[in-house]
């Protein structure tokens, strides 16, 4: 999501859990996944066309959704939350096209159609049309104002994760119903659009509206979608065959230069890295100015404040490049950790997080030694030890039962924690078996969904080392082991003596 001095917002009020006993996952199954849709529809690819109304902060929106029917159901039910329905229908083979009258669940987020007649398996389109609200807050469709020189100006974004999508478009709103994504947005024909993908064509409508259509996303999380419009300029290159490009509003192209260089090395780094190549025809660093803190890594279209990513050479302090640099390796990490493999559900959001914040340490290094960023990383470790001390703290694998607690996970435990034990397992096993792992992993689970298990399996083939029987405790247990000294006197000599204790939780001061 975010990077993480977002989330540190949250940090201090992390989420109290009983301790867990550690417990051997189960590897990714889509029918068990937790979550509260019932799989037994999923969609296979939505078309959705959007009209926003910058003035006056709402949009009109219509969809068709390809889904399939797995099994005999008389319900079908996905997610909505602060959306009106204005009709829906649906229409397939044996059953022609017939009207659905929509139950929003407020409280659940949820949005129903309970049919007549059971649907037997099979592909069907299901019709949406609706309306919502651009949002002063970032969930969902959000409005950005700010100023250039003395003008007043507007733009929009997106922010979705973890299940804001839903405030945008009605979707199976969970990261594991993967889909495809093809928007369409009619806007002022002055104002630049940026998504996920490439513009397939453009044209001019009534109303001074411009017509955009972008090309078909992979399959992915409906989390990851992006759309980004405003008075925009862009700078781009080329790097291993991807367009790469610097979005900012007007006149800041000259504080572009430095992201696009960083995002052509970390490309180029990761690529060879995971030995899986970037799969998206695009790659675009989004700048905005406020209305989000850090950055979230929307597949192909990263969404940056601008103050994450933007470094002017004639103004910024060194410090700022620093930070730019770390920024946009973790959230470039992120198009292969969370995008092109994303986990099962929330309580894995570790797998995301935790490791794109070991890699973008670790590409740190490699570019820039001299900045020592694991010496930076070991004073984060000691401040999410002293966090994880608490009995307030939680495991690095968190339980998570709903949207809140989805968005509470986001904190430095998930972080660093995720981190610094990521380090320490590298280290047991050795640079070139992890990365072995980690490549294995990346090629098997491609454009799918995994739990830990699936991460520790890839890891253990690779290594030939218990990684499941270690990892688990670290993973699944709050805390951290503690061994307390003591010293004695024998037969007139200093002894010590040692008295190891479960976890730091359980040994710490009230």
């Amino acid at each position: 999501m975010r990077h993480l001095p977002r989330k540190q917002l949250a940090s201090a009020a992390a989420l109290t859990f009983a301790a867990l006993a550690a417990h051997a996952e189960a590897p990714y199954q889509f029918g068990a996944t937790p979550g509260k849709l019932p799989k037994d529809v999923v969609p296979v690819q939505y078309a959705a066309h959007l009209v926003p109304n910058i003035a006056d902060s709402t949009f009109l929106g219509s969809e068709s959704i390809e889904i399939d029917v797995l099994a005999t159901t008389a319900k079908i039910m996905l997610n909505v939350d602060n959306i009106e329905i204005d009709a829906a229908s649906l229409a397939g083979k044996n059953i022609g096209e017939i009207k659905l009258t929509p139950r929003i669940d407020q409280q659940q987020q949820t949005l129903s159609f309970h049919l007549e007649q059971p649907l037997a398996p099979g592909r069907y389109k299901l019709a949406l049309k609706f309306h919502g609200l651009i949002n002063r807050e970032a969930r969902g469709m959000f409005h950005v104002n700010y100023k250039v020189g003395n003008a007043d100006k507007t733009m929009i974004a997106t922010t979705m994760e973890p299940t804001d999508a839903r405030r945008l478009l009605p979707s199976w709103d969970e990261p594991s119903f993967r889909a495809a994504f093809k928007l369409t947005v009619d806007l002022p024909a002055h104002l630049k659009a940026y998504s996920n993908t490439p513009i397939e064509k453009q044209e001019k409508i009534d109303g001074g509206l411009q017509r955009t259509w972008f090309g078909v996303t992979p399959k992915m999380p409906s989390y990851l979608v992006v759309l980004v419009a405003g008075e925009l300029e862009r700078v781009s290159a080329k790097q291993d065959g991807v367009d790469i490009g610097v979005v900012t509003t007007e006149g800041k192209r000259d504080s572009a230069a430095y992201p696009l260089a960083v995002s052509r090395d970390l490309l180029r780094y990761y690529n060879n890295y995971f030995g899986l190549p970037y799969p998206l025809a695009k790659l675009d660093q989004i700048a905005i100015p406020g209305g989000m803190n850090g950055a979230m890594e929307n597949w192909g279209g990263i969404v940056y404040n601008e103050a994450a990513l933007l470094y002017d050479p004639k103004k910024s302090p060194d410090s700022v490049r620093q930070t730019t640099f770390s920024i946009n390796a973790h959230e470039v990490a992120h198009q292969w950790f969370g995008n092109l493999v994303t986990m099962a559900w929330w309580d894995n959001l570790w797998l995301n997080e935790g490791f794109a914040s070991w890699m973008s340490t670790k590409a740190t290094d490699h570019f820039h030694p001299e900045w020592r960023p694991y010496l930076d990383s070991l004073v984060e470790r000691e401040n999410v030890l002293n966090l994880d001390a608490r009995k307030t703290t939680h495991p690095i694998q968190t339980p998570v039962l709903n949207e809140l607690q989805a968005a509470n996970a986001f904190d430095s435990i998930t972080y660093g924690k995720g981190q610094a034990f990521l380090r320490m397992l590298e280290a047991y096993l050795g640079e070139e078996p992890f990365r072995k792992g980690i490549r294995a992993y990346m090629a098997s689970h491609q454009y799918s969904n995994t739990t830990s298990a699936d991460l520790w399996a890839a890891l253990e083939k690779a290594s030939g080392k218990p990684v499941e029987q270690l990892a688990s405790d670290w993973t699944t247990q709050p805390g951290f082991p503690v061994v307390k000294v003591e010293q004695v006197c024998e037969d007139g000599k200093p002894q010590c003596r040692r008295r190891p204790t479960r976890n730091a939780t359980a040994s710490a001061a009230p």
